[in-house]
């Protein structure tokens, strides 16, 4: 494999079961490419929450960022207190709350990790749990 290449798509599932895929338009530039990520959701943003992952050469992420639907543009989060627990691949994610969204895992640099944290979208603030 010579490199990969980024695209967005997003899956939108209507009540009646049906799904349609499209392509995510980019109005700011996107985070760097990367595979094995942890993508979440969040309803009273209307956003997409990514975390890390890692890209071609092995190296691992430790950034989030928000893709914001209404406007299609990208958003890079750092947070106001605490940094980010690490750089991880293949951790789950889950909502929390209306503001908060969950992390657990994943792969570090040192292996299998299990630890849960959360980050407060609003506050802009990681708590580890």
């Amino acid at each position: 494999m010579t490199g990969f290449k980024m695209h967005w798509f997003l899956v939108l599932v209507a009540t009646v079961g049906c799904m349609e895929i499209v392509s995510i338009p980019r109005a700011n530039p996107p985070p760097a490419k990367r595979q094995s990520s942890s993508m979440t959701y969040l309803e009273t943003k209307d956003a997409l929450y990514l975390f890390g992952g890692y890209d071609q050469k092995s190296s691992s992420f430790e950034d989030t960022w928000a893709y914001h639907l209404k406007n299609s543009s990208w958003e890079e989060l750092t947070p106001y207190i605490y940094t980010f627990p690490g750089k991880r691949s293949s951790s789950g994610s889950f909502v929390y709350s209306d503001e908060i969204i969950c992390f657990f895992g994943g792969l570090g640099e040192n292996g299998p990790l299990r630890d849960t944290w959360c980050y407060d979208v609003s506050a802009l603030e990681v708590l580890v749990i």
